[in-house]
């Protein structure tokens, strides 16, 4: 008992706030005297092979991965732990990386340790991963999220290796997400820094990269009144794009107070607003977003700025729901602040629709255009005449699908795509870059009752193009089977094309076959391989061979101890 009591005061302060205090004490003591401490994992490991008798392959010919899982169950408080590691890449001089990771929780409160990721918002923090420590709580409406870490490594680039790694500063960063939510509403606050340690690459780095600095409040909103929906995000963005430099900005803005700002920090703004009105089964909505040029954050792998977006949607069923039609209009322009030699306006207008026609038959049409239109300045000298180029690119989808079960057993699909792009410079198409590909595809299915199932399917490809035209057609035969079932099952296609480029003849062959094989419930192997056989007119065949092999344990909940009362104690050891 004297034990149980330590325990119930180390966690009972932390987890029971907001909780029923017996409710939470009963939890323990059943879990004390019953089952406290559970183990469930999943490891596996990963190798692949490959050669071919091409000197220019950009495959790997060895590499490995192991990972895995781990679950800790102690008293209720979940701790689930993650690693991952891979070998180094020999040939392209790229390093080994691992990761290695756990995240206790327990109720609506979870910790995280090490290499984890998180997200805020689109305009903040990403799930970019964090080296570091993280905090959830989810407690009657409120939902809270910080962390603090190091979300980018300092790395140096080598002039003497052929890796595509630029040099990078050490980068720290912490944040918080506060959102609340009650009914049909919801109120968020996100705060977010990151900054450079300047001291963490030489000074004279061979790329002569810049320590940043960046701060970015957030906020969020959300209501329902019946049938419409609101939301909105807003984002104020403070960016030091050179953080070395002296502090000679006197101008104050609201996160003046965390971040470091100088000559070269910018007040950049987000904002995204959408509505919606759901009637029975169908939706209509408008989506504005605007976001300022030059606007970035440190928190997001890539972001997208000096932009405006407006789109509408519908979404409406017919006939009973067997029709479903699915229609969006959207235009898009940049060059917010008429800054920018070139300027664009995209159209955006696609439509799904799906119709059931019976339960063995249904169709499926979609259709998607896209049109830029650019303008561009060719002497941007203020005061003088100004000559000017419309340049308008189009890009046009359509698809079309058949499905039809002849049986149970038996099944037939039929697809047709055809993409067209082509560019205009005033009005007038530029050959160079009109292009038109045809794509179609018939397959036939059996399934039988044996377990073996396999089809043969038929691909037609043309391309045309500036430089030519690209034609391949040819056949493909798929099979599986279930040997052992839930045990070993195996699977085999083939497929040769035929066609010519340019009216050069090119052939390619294909094997593909895989198999997976149980050795116990918990234990799983897989194995894959390929060949392709590539033969060019006047050209040397090449022959590329590629192995893999993945083995994988999973072990579901097991009791490692099952009381924690004198007796049974006594009775494990």
């Amino acid at each position: 008992m004297k034990y149980f009591k330590i325990i119930l005061l180390l966690f009972i302060p932390i987890c029971l706030a907001g909780q029923d205090v017996e409710q939470e004490f009963n939890s323990f003591k059943d879990r004390w005297s019953k089952d406290p401490l559970k183990l469930s994992s999943s490891i596996g490991f990963n190798s692949t092979f490959s050669g071919s008798n091409d000197d220019n392959s950009y495959r790997i010919p060895f590499g490995y991965n192991i990972f895995g899982n781990i679950n800790f169950d102690f008293l209720g408080i979940q701790a689930p732990l993650g690693f991952f590691y891979s070998n180094q890449n020999t040939q392209f001089n790229l390093p080994a990386y691992r990761f290695i990771g756990i995240s206790p929780s327990y109720k609506g409160y979870t910790l995280h340790l090490g290499d984890r990721n998180m997200q805020f918002s689109p305009y903040t923090f990403n799930n970019i991963g964090f080296t570091g420590v993280g905090i959830e709580a989810d407690n009657n409406g409120l939902h809270i999220k910080s962390f603090y870490g190091r979300i980018q490594r300092a790395t140096i680039k080598d002039i003497n290796t052929h890796n595509n790694f630029t040099s990078a500063f050490k980068r720290m960063a912490w944040g918080a997400n506060a959102e609340y939510k009650i009914k049909n509403s919801l109120l968020g606050l996100q705060l977010f820094h990151a900054s450079d340690d300047v001291n963490s690459i030489p000074i004279a780095n061979p790329d002569s990269i810049k320590p940043q600095s960046n701060s970015i409040l957030g906020l969020k909103f959300e209501q329902k009144f019946g049938i419409i929906s609101l939301k909105s995000e807003y984002a104020f963005n403070a960016l030091s794009r050179d953080a070395s430099l002296e502090n000679t900005n006197d101008n104050k803005h609201l996160l003046s107070f965390v971040n470091k700002d100088n000559n070269s920090t910018g007040i950049y703004n987000a904002f995204r607003s959408a509505i919606e009105v759901t009637i029975n089964k169908s939706f209509v909505g408008l989506d504005f977003e605007r976001i300022d040029p030059g606007y970035e954050s440190l928190g997001t792998l890539f972001f997208n700025n000096d932009m405006e977006t407006i789109s509408s949607f519908l979404r409406m069923p017919f006939l009973k729901n067997k029709l479903q039609t699915n229609f969006r209009f959207g235009l898009q322009r940049n060059n917010l602040k008429k800054t920018r030699i070139n300027s664009y306006r995209r159209w955006t207008t696609s439509a799904n629709i799906a119709y059931q026609a019976s339960k063995k038959t249904s169709f499926n049409v979609n259709f998607n255009n896209f049109q830029f239109d650019q303008k561009t300045y060719i002497n941007p000298t203020p005061f003088l005449d100004v000559d000017t180029i419309f340049i308008t690119q189009n890009n046009l989808n359509a698809g079309l699908g058949f499905n039809h079960n002849i049986n149970d057993k038996n099944k037939i699909l039929i697809s047709l795509s055809y993409n067209n792009s082509n560019s205009r410079k005033n009005d007038i198409i530029q050959q160079n870059a009109d292009v038109t590909n045809i794509l179609g595809n018939a397959m036939y299915m059996v399934n039988s009752s044996n377990g073996l199932n396999y089809g043969f399917t038929l691909t037609y490809s043309n391309l045309n193009y500036a430089l030519g035209n690209t034609t391949l057609i040819g056949p493909s035969a798929q099979m599986s089977k279930d040997w052992i079932k839930e045990k070993w099952s195996s699977s085999f296609s083939a497929s040769f094309f035929s066609g010519n480029a340019n009216k050069m003849k090119n052939q390619i062959l294909r094997f593909y076959l895989t198999n997976s094989y149980s050795l116990t419930k918990e234990l799983k192997t897989n194995f894959q391989l390929m060949f392709n056989h590539i033969k060019n007119k006047n050209e040397t065949p090449n022959n590329d061979l590629f192995l893999n092999l993945s083995i994988n344990y999973t072990m579901e909940s097991k009791t490692i101890i099952k009381s924690f009362k004198k007796k049974q104690l006594n009775n494990e050891i």
